[in-house]
């Protein structure tokens, strides 16, 4: 059974131009958060949606702490609870490789 929901809400405006998007679990939320610093100096005012795939209280902690750092981009992030155990390597590499957001509500846009 799958579960989503929002951690942070989006909530696009006319004047935002760029949404960028990106889903991870716990082993690449590193890579993720190092995305969004980077969106925050080299091009600051822009919008990053974050897809956490089974996330811990620890990343939810590390997603909130890094929103309260941030000045210029706007960070959303939608969380879903899947069990993947019986998935291969291949068939989770896969899963991961296309997860899409699918947050009851949906996504507001202008």
């Amino acid at each position: 059974m799958k579960k989503n929901g929002w951690l942070t809400p989006l909530d696009l405006s006319s004047e935002d131009q760029l949404l960028l998007y990106s889903a991870c679990d716990s082993a690449y939320l590193d890579f993720a958060i190092s995305l969004i610093r980077s969106l925050e100096i080299f091009s600051p005012g822009n919008v990053f949606l974050l897809h956490l795939v089974n996330p811990n209280e620890e990343d939810i902690n590390r997603i909130n702490n890094l929103n309260n750092l941030l000045k210029h981009t706007k960070l959303s992030v939608s969380c879903e609870y899947t069990d993947l155990t019986k998935l291969s390597d291949d068939e989770r590499r896969t899963y991961y490789a296309c997860a899409r957001l699918s947050v009851e509500g949906g996504v507001r846009f202008p």
